[in-house]
């Protein structure tokens, strides 16, 4: 008793995507916006795998939303007092540029102990949904009605 190979199912070849106007960069129809949760900031002197990626997503013509997962934000508040206070309240109220096509937000952690408790945890993940959600939708009118950079820009 022999057994015969069993034919194995043609698959269709895929469409070959166009070819990019630019070495790199995306054209116009194929960009789209992306988000990035850290739990590490933006600005640290060593720039981790997170940066990098996103500096090359940026390179190919993405647009980049850095939203950074610190702590509690009650924990931020001495930074209020330095030098850095309204780059700090720009990125917790809205976005911040910090490069070309990438912006940096904070995500707004207001329930303390939010990696103990389940109901802090759901609190925090909640408003910063909605936060992402509204830059997101400001950014989506931005495109829509002709504006360059997708992402919103800070203090509207």
């Amino acid at each position: 008793m022999s057994a015969e190979p069993a034919e194995t199912p043609r698959v269709p070849p895929t469409p070959r995507a166009p070819e990019h106007t630019e070495p790199g960069r995306a054209d116009a129809s194929r960009r789209f916006s992306i988000v990035c949760l850290s739990p590490q900031n933006w600005d640290v002197d060593l720039p981790t795998n997170r940066q990098q990626i996103m500096l090359r997503a940026k390179a190919r013509g993405h647009d980049v939303l850095f939203v950074e997962t610190g702590p509690f934000v009650g924990r931020h508040l001495r930074e209020l007092a330095g030098p850095r206070r309204r780059s700090f309240l720009r990125q917790l109220l809205s976005s911040e540029l910090v490069a070309p096509e990438i912006r940096v937000a904070k995500a707004p952690n207001l329930a303390p102990w939010g990696h103990k408790y389940r109901l802090a945890s759901r609190v925090n993940a909640a408003l910063t949904a909605l936060a992402i959600r509204r830059l997101a939708r400001r950014a989506h009118r931005e495109r829509t009605q002709g504006g360059g950079s997708a992402m919103p820009q800070g203090g509207r």
